[in-house]
């Protein structure tokens, strides 16, 4: 049984993704934190809605060797936008460390539920078919 094919772990995986993303854009930001002029990015919000309404199209099925069969397009994580800045220095630049930091840990923490969830449902799924 591939768990791969189950929704809820598609999803868990994306929003995974999402945050492994998330987490190399803030990284960013803080090593860019002294550079003149840059200014601080963030990775659009993981919008569970839309990801959702993506997993529930049917795809069609091959019936006959002479049809064509679709390939499902690849879900995109997120584009990358420049913040609105809440305070910019002298030299341009519109990183707060302070709260690239919070977003750092949020993100942490966020990553460590989505993984913990994960667990449990293999596990549940694990007992379900096992019965221990």
């Amino acid at each position: 049984m591939d768990l791969n094919n189950l929704t809820v772990f598609q999803l868990m995986k994306r929003k995974m993704d999402w945050m492994s993303e998330n987490q190399k854009v803030i990284a960013q930001n803080i090593s860019n934190a002294d550079t003149p002029g840059y200014g601080a990015r963030e990775l659009e919000a993981f919008d569970f809605k839309k990801a959702m309404r993506s997993y529930n199209r049917l795809e069609p099925v091959m019936t006959s060797s002479a049809h064509q069969h679709g390939m499902p397009s690849a879900p995109q994580i997120g584009t990358i936008k420049e913040t609105d800045p809440y305070e910019t220095s002298p030299s341009g630049n519109s990183v707060i460390l302070e709260q690239q930091v919070i977003a750092m840990q949020q993100n942490a923490a966020d990553y460590q539920m989505a993984l913990n969830l994960y667990q449990k449902q293999t596990s549940m799924l694990k007992t379900a078919l096992v019965g221990r």
